[in-house]
């Protein structure tokens, strides 16, 4: 038997129950996932325009010494050879203690006073003025003077001053300033009767000094041909140098001519002036410059 099918009331409730079910909401079990964070590499610094500081070194400039004048120092020996004290003037020249110049040396000329005068003879004839004028302007390197006190009339060998000197005050000189060593930084000299105890002193002790200076000496006796010969004696390269000068109207002026006359007849080699003038400070005061120009042609500096 043949019949048409229709849906039963079954088949409908299972199409209603299926069609329910697809269009029920659906519950979202998802949770967020945090995103993946990766390693960074480390970025370069950002470069700016701003200008990059600038070090500036800072000059310090070093001290100047502005000192004109030298300065004056005084002693003494006291020695049983001698009935009195042996007193000594330095002077010492401009900047002499100035911090920069603790380690320089400076050459040194030893002058005498004529007889019945002082120490300070060569300082009132004008010695350390006419220094501090040439070591100013730099005409001469600077250097030490000293100016010693012999308080005796008598010749070299009736007293015991040359022996002191030799023995004492040159050796405290150069112990207790900045004196460069060696006979060529040593020069000595004198007026009158200063003059004849530096050729006495120089030429017999002609290790210790490089130059002798006699301006207008009063020659000691003994000393008239027996220093020559003691020249005569020595090598060519151990005579110190020697000058000698003398005004045209000084009463000693025929005997200092023999003396040179017997310098020339041995083949010494000095210099000799004769210049215009009379055995007086104005005589002397008037060629200080030169003798201290002369004294310091083989200085150092020079």
């Amino acid at each position: 038997m043949h019949f048409t099918a229709k849906p039963t009331k079954f088949i409908l409730a299972i199409y209603l129950l299926v069609f329910s079910a697809c269009n029920l909401p659906v519950e979202n079990k998802m949770t967020a996932v945090s995103p993946i964070t990766w390693a960074t590499q480390t970025q370069p610094p950002q470069i700016t325009n701003q200008a990059i500081p600038t070090v500036k070194h800072t000059h310090t400039p070093l001290p100047v010494c502005n000192e004109k004048i030298g300065t004056i120092e005084q002693s003494e020996i006291a020695d049983p050879l001698l009935a009195k004290p042996m007193r000594y003037k330095v002077y010492l020249p401009p900047c002499y203690y100035f911090p920069a110049n603790a380690s320089r040396k400076y050459p040194v000329i030893f002058l005498l006073h004529g007889q019945y005068y002082l120490e300070d003879q060569w300082i009132r004839i004008g010695a350390i003025d006419a220094a501090d004028k040439l070591i100013g302007d730099k005409s001469l390197p600077p250097f030490i003077m000293v100016f010693p006190f012999d308080y005796s009339i008598k010749q070299p060998n009736q007293y015991q001053f040359e022996k002191v000197f030799i023995e004492k005050l040159v050796p405290l000189i150069d112990a207790t300033y900045k004196v460069l060593p060696g006979r060529d930084n040593h020069a000595i000299g004198g007026v009158s009767r200063g003059g004849a105890w530096a050729l006495h002193l120089g030429i017999r002790n002609s290790a210790v000094f490089g130059a002798i200076g006699g301006h207008s000496p009063v020659i000691f006796f003994a000393d008239h041909k027996g220093l020559p010969a003691t020249l005569f004696s020595l090598p060519a390269a151990d005579i110190p140098r020697l000058w000698l000068d003398i005004g045209n109207s000084d009463p000693e002026l025929d005997l200092m001519k023999q003396f040179e006359q017997d310098l020339t007849d041995n083949q010494i080699p000095h210099t000799w002036n004769v210049f215009p003038g009379y055995h007086e400070e104005r005589y002397w005061s008037a060629h200080v410059n030169e003798y201290l120009t002369w004294y310091a042609q083989n200085w150092p500096g020079r």
